[in-house]
């Protein structure tokens, strides 16, 4: 199976499948586990501290724990302008159902609340031509990602979000296509679509005769195998 928190933060594939010989808690532990250099203090160098914490995306290795960001402590290599990006203590999220979608802060100007969909087109649309040395990516660092070194030339940060996270700008995106022949008999539909829906799925590229024929002597879906409506 799939792990569901890699699939719903764009977690590369190959870090995200879990089967016997990996089991889930293994995974959990191995890909999602709070680093180290993640829960230290900057300021106060408290480490483990429970609760959230707040991570640079300019500088280098920059974490607070939330009483430090709130006081606004920082060294002279941080500036106050730099966005910060929240992360909450793993459990947090897991006990919200659905998980938080818009928690996102964009690295470049740090307009906050985005998705993950909405950063990746809010960067692609307004930050492809800001002159920036290097960022952390928001996703790997809310998502804790393990990567040796998570801080990004600016211009590699677009093809990171590619291809790491498979998102790419708007005018880059295929739009679906609509289904042009009937599953069943393979002939073309020409807009005689199912008159109803027959089954638990929205399938319906079939001709309204060709899928009674095929409910006669097989209730499945003949695309998803879903059970007959």
């Amino acid at each position: 199976m799939r792990c569901p928190i890699c699939v719903s933060f764009c977690i590369p594939e190959c870090q995200n499948i879990v089967s016997p010989a990996i089991p889930f808690k293994k995974h959990l532990e191995k890909c999602h586990e709070v680093r180290q250099k993640v829960s230290i203090c900057i300021m106060c160098t408290k480490y483990n501290f429970q609760g959230n914490h707040y991570v640079c995306l300019l500088c280098p290795e920059y974490e607070q724990c939330v009483d430090c960001y709130t006081s606004k402590s920082q060294n002279q290599d941080h500036k106050p302008y730099h966005p910060m990006q929240k992360v909450l203590p793993k459990k947090a999220y897991a006990v919200q159902n659905p998980p938080p979608a818009r928690i996102y802060r964009c690295p470049f100007c740090g307009e906050d609340d985005f998705s993950v969909g909405g950063l990746a087109n809010h960067c692609f649309k307004l930050h492809v031509d800001c002159k920036m040395s290097s960022i952390r990516c928001p996703i790997c660092v809310v998502c804790r990602v393990k990567i040796e070194d998570d801080t990004l030339p600016k211009g590699s940060f677009f093809d990171h979000l590619m291809m790491v996270h498979g998102l790419f700008p708007k005018d880059r995106q295929q739009e679906p296509e609509e289904p042009t022949e009937c599953t069943v008999c393979k002939l073309e539909l020409d807009g005689e679509v199912a008159a109803k829906k027959y089954y638990q799925c929205s399938h319906d590229c079939f001709h309204d005769r060709c899928i009674r024929f095929w409910l006669s002597s097989n209730p499945i879906c003949p695309i998803c195998h879903a059970d007959a409506a």
